[in-house]
């Protein structure tokens, strides 16, 4: 018997044009300019 594959919801929405290794390495102050442009609260 094979065990079903459970799907994870995903708990966050990709960045266009950015890796989440990327992401972490900038500061707040860049964070914020990317959520504004992204229109992100």
């Amino acid at each position: 018997m094979e065990k079903e594959k459970k799907q994870h919801q995903r708990t966050h929405v990709p960045v266009e044009g950015y890796k989440i290794e990327e992401l972490k390495l900038l500061d707040l102050e860049n964070l914020v300019k990317i959520a504004n442009e992204c229109e992100i609260e």
